[in-house]
């Protein structure tokens, strides 16, 4: 079966709109499950970026269907890939910059996975003390606590840790090792590095 594509023209339009205009695409002819969304003028969108692909993600998802999301303008990584995962994954995404743990969240949910958000190490140390969680995003420069420094802490827990950070290189790789971290995203990462990473992970579940 081949792919159906749509072209989504986001220009002045808020995420309510997009929807909008998606939807009447998805109700006419075709059959295709995997379908490949042309999204033009994101940045030009009427709402953030964030916004936009998580109400495509969510409209994509509810009806089952597979595909990708092509950008030209470049601001949504060119890219961004919806994955069916195995399951749903509880993530702990522990980012300081507010920014990004929306855009994150809005992804990762729209993706079909739950997230928690956690603003500082100390905070991502109570709320893993809490509860279970399948997988933790990990920001390494958080202001209070160094990233690693959270990873050692819940060293006895078996949830996988992924560490994200601009800053790799400042770290060596016995630091990682000893640490736990079973993967490493160099900010800016592209969203399908995150999607296959965390697709990896439920495999392995």
């Amino acid at each position: 079966m081949g792919e159906r594509r749509i072209r989504l023209d986001c220009a002045g339009r808020t995420a309510l709109e997009v929807l909008e205009k998606l939807t009447r695409e998805l109700e006419g002819p075709g059959t295709d499950r995997c379908v490949v969304l042309n999204l033009e003028n994101l940045r030009e969108s009427g709402d953030s970026v964030g916004r936009v692909l998580r109400e495509i993600l969510s409209a994509l998802r509810e009806r089952g269907l597979q595909g990708r999301l092509i950008d030209p303008s470049g601001c949504a990584d060119a890219f961004v890939r919806l994955v069916d995962p195995r399951r749903p994954l509880h993530i702990l995404v522990v980012e300081d910059t507010q920014d990004s743990l929306d855009f994150l969240r809005s992804l990762l949910e729209g993706a079909g996975h739950r997230v928690t958000g956690a603003e500082t190490g100390r905070r991502a140390i109570l709320e893993a003390g809490r509860r279970t969680f399948d997988l933790i995003l990990l920001d390494l420069l958080l202001p209070d606590i160094d990233g690693l420094q959270v990873a050692r802490a819940l060293a006895g827990s078996t949830t996988p840790i992924i560490a994200m950070s601009a800053h790799l290189d400042r770290w060596s790789e016995d630091d990682f090792r000893r640490a736990g971290l079973v993967q490493r995203l160099r900010k800016p990462f592209k969203s399908t590095e995150l999607l296959d990473a965390l697709t990896t992970v439920g495999s392995q579940a």
